[in-house]
């Protein structure tokens, strides 16, 4: 399943904090006998000054951080075969939270302990 992950995984880490970004997921499904696919984008994006950064307990007693965005624009487009592609947007009304166990993502976090 590690395979799995590594494609879900967050890119965010990987974009320098302060440079803005956006975060895309792509989904296909066919049927496997009949001409009927549906893709699928999810795409998530805001400037990092829109972020605040929190320690999360875990239920061992470890500890992981999490940067969340509760103003963050979300795209939506979903695209089938037999019908015109549907789009959905929404400025400034989702939420994003990415958890992590990095250290070294650069982001502030808050001095306010989980629980």
């Amino acid at each position: 399943m590690a395979a799995v992950d590594d494609l879900l995984a967050a890119r965010f880490p990987a974009i320098a904090w302060g440079a803005g970004g956006y975060e895309s997921y792509y989904l296909k499904a066919a049927h496997p006998s009949e001409p009927k696919a549906v893709w699928i984008r999810h795409t998530v994006y805001q400037p990092q000054s829109a972020f605040v950064g929190w320690v999360y307990g875990d239920p061992d007693g470890s500890e992981h951080h999490t940067v969340n965005c509760s103003v963050a624009d979300l795209e939506l487009e979903m695209k089938l075969r037999t019908r015109p592609s549907l789009s959905l947007r929404a400025p400034a009304r989702a939420v994003y939270e990415l958890g992590m166990r990095e250290r070294d993502h650069g982001m502030e976090i808050q001095r306010y302990p989980d629980g």
